[in-house]
């Protein structure tokens, strides 16, 4: 008897231990401090047909150009662990309201021809947006995928930017999304999954906007190439060791804990079982 408790509470333990590993790759927590572009990346997370995801952070650019802030990525599940490389990407969105797509899609720059990417934001003088950034600023980034369509919308500051997109090539059904950048700190990083049907990736922008054409695209080379491009925001944190309610686009959605995400609740009952197994085992010990 006494060998079956102990093996039931040590089975409980390794139950609790894989439930709180397998959590980690479903959010997107924690600090980032980016240097040159495309080295530092976030943890990755599922971006399958129907994924809808609400991000917030904060984005301070340690530099002087537009690009040096934020970039989200999206990239096949073979470059999961490395990732990311040009070869691997879907698509890719700067903060500056500019990006591209790679050989999983047929998006291309807004500049180029064929299937190009249409940003718009209320943004209409970009002169005072590296200062902006540079002082730091909370930002809102919201992505979702229904097939070959991926909608993004975010909130920068006081800014609004959005982006939608159907790649004319199905897209893979495995695809992962992270966040990397350039000269820039992103901190504070909170994950909300949407429940699908529950918030749109649409971010409602002002009257006045503009297209992606009229940011920082005179810098041909980060507009064009992967290697260029940078990541950085900011955005309003929740806390990362609890689940908390969040409205979302008008809906509610569950922010997943950045410790133990949805599985909390089972973890808990599970150590309290492997706890009252060790109470039994030890009684039993002293009363023989």
């Amino acid at each position: 008897m006494r060998k079956k408790l102990l093996t039931f509470a040590l089975a409980t333990t390794m139950v609790v231990s894989t439930a709180l590993t397998a959590s980690a790759a479903d959010k997107i927590s924690g600090d980032l401090t980016v240097t040159t572009f495309f080295t530092e990346k976030t943890d990755f997370v599922p971006f399958k047909d129907g994924a809808d995801y609400t991000f917030k952070f904060k984005n301070t650019s340690n530099g002087t150009n537009n690009w040096e802030n934020y970039v989200l990525c999206v990239t096949s599940a073979s470059s999961a662990d490395t990732k990311g490389t040009a070869e691997d990407e879907a698509l890719v969105i700067r903060a500056d309201n500019w990006g591209w797509g790679g050989s999983l899609s047929d998006f291309v720059a807004p500049d180029q021809t064929g299937n190009p990417l249409t940003f718009t934001t209320d943004i209409t003088d970009w002169s005072t947006w590296p200062t902006e950034m540079a002082a730091g600023v909370d930002c809102v980034v919201n992505i979702a995928r229904s097939g070959n369509k991926i909608t993004y919308s975010a909130t920068v500051g006081t800014h609004t930017f959005s982006m939608e997109a159907t790649s004319g090539v199905d897209l893979p059904a495995d695809l992962y999304l992270f966040f990397t950048g350039e000269n820039c700190n992103l901190t504070g990083f909170s994950t909300t999954v949407n429940t699908a049907g529950t918030t749109t990736a649409s971010t409602t922008a002002s009257s006045s906007t503009t297209t992606a054409t009229d940011s920082s695209s005179d810098d041909t080379d980060a507009s064009t190439d992967s290697s260029s491009s940078s990541s950085s925001s900011s955005t309003t944190t929740t806390s990362s060791d609890s689940s908390s309610s969040t409205t979302v686009a008008g809906s509610t959605s569950t922010t997943t804990a950045a410790s133990t995400g949805d599985m909390a609740p089972v973890a808990v009952a599970l150590m309290l079982g492997a706890a009252a197994a060790v109470v039994v085992l030890k009684k039993r010990s002293i009363t023989e």
